[in-house]
């Protein structure tokens, strides 16, 4: 689409619909989840969980999930660098791990014991919550409005 403004052509893009936006999002999603069980059998598909694939949701969906709504990790994204974001995410998955202990004591266990499964599923969290800056909307400044 070509509109002309005092003699100059400017050319405006249709941004993509909704829908496109969101399938698009879906398959990003789906080689992300992919990607993450591949690598999490490569590294530790010789431990004998008891519901590998329940194991593999929690790590896979559950899990990133759970810390990207942390409101302290969440802050730190938006108000602090990445060290710092990266510091409230640790605190965020502790938690989170330790919130799943009755229900998954293997994966307790595997993360407080095995020093490279912590380090790969921190590092793996983190690669798929980080997001600087656009987690929480701004408030729009209020003009007009006098105490």
């Amino acid at each position: 689409m070509t509109y002309a403004l005092d003699g100059n052509d400017i050319r405006v893009t249709q941004a993509k619909s909704l829908r496109q936006q969101l399938l698009a999002g879906v398959r990003v999603l789906d080689i992300r989840l992919s990607a993450i069980i591949k690598t999490f059998n490569d590294l530790f598909g010789n431990i004998d969980w008891k519901d590998e694939d329940k194991i593999r949701k929690v790590i896979a969906e559950e899990i990133p999930a759970r810390v990207a709504r942390d409101k302290a990790y969440q802050n730190a994204q938006v108000n602090s660098d990445k060290q710092n974001a990266k510091l409230e995410h640790d605190k965020a998955l502790n938690r989170v791990v330790l919130e799943l202990l009755s229900d998954h004591t293997e994966l307790f266990k595997q993360f407080s014991d095995n020093p490279n499964f912590k380090r790969w599923l921190t590092d793996m969290v983190f690669d798929a919550t980080y997001q600087p800056a656009a987690v929480l909307p701004k408030a729009p400044p209020q003009t007009g409005v006098t105490a």
